[in-house]
């Protein structure tokens, strides 16, 4: 007789994944991680208790290379810092270069990161475009680094301050 195979309950299943449920649509909103740092109590809590993503972010190179969005600090920036390709990360599924979106070779690749490689990126994202269109990117990064230099100017201002008052 053939062996009956049983497949895990959908509870069992977001459980595992650590999803609210099996239909995700957004990883913040669907997910049961909390990864917000103010709220844990890090005297009751050990490495062995908290989720691995969580001690990897609190950490280190931030595995999920977070910007600094004024609508959501805790978004993933994936933006085309040259204004060619909506998404860097789908260009980069797109092409086969990473897997899928946890694939922790995509820090190479998002300008946030400190990992971030100029030339890997350029060769490997834009390798199809031609130095007239890098030139016209490049001028379009100018004009987006221009248009946001005060705020920049007032965050290492106030940055600045806190250091010294501490």
């Amino acid at each position: 007789m053939g062996s009956r195979t049983e497949f895990p309950s959908t509870e069992t299943l977001a459980d595992f994944y650590q999803l609210k449920t099996l239909q995700p649509t957004n990883y913040t909103q669907d997910s049961i991680i909390d990864s917000n740092f103010e709220n844990l109590d890090l005297s009751t809590v050990t490495p062995e208790t908290m989720p691995k993503e969580l001690i990897f972010n609190f950490l280190g190179d931030n595995s999920n290379d977070q910007s600094h969005s004024d609508t959501d600090p805790k978004t993933i920036n994936y933006s085309d810092p040259l204004g060619y390709h909506r998404s860097v990360l789908d260009e980069l599924i797109n092409k086969n270069i990473i897997k899928d979106s946890n694939d922790p070779k995509r820090s190479k690749f998002t300008i946030d990161s400190k990992s971030f490689n100029v030339k890997l990126f350029l060769s490997t994202v834009h390798k199809d475009k031609t130095s007239s269109q890098l030139l016209k990117a490049v001028q379009y990064l100018d004009r987006d680094i221009d248009s946001k230099k005060s705020e920049l100017q007032s965050l290492i201002g106030n940055n600045f301050s806190q250091t010294l008052k501490s």
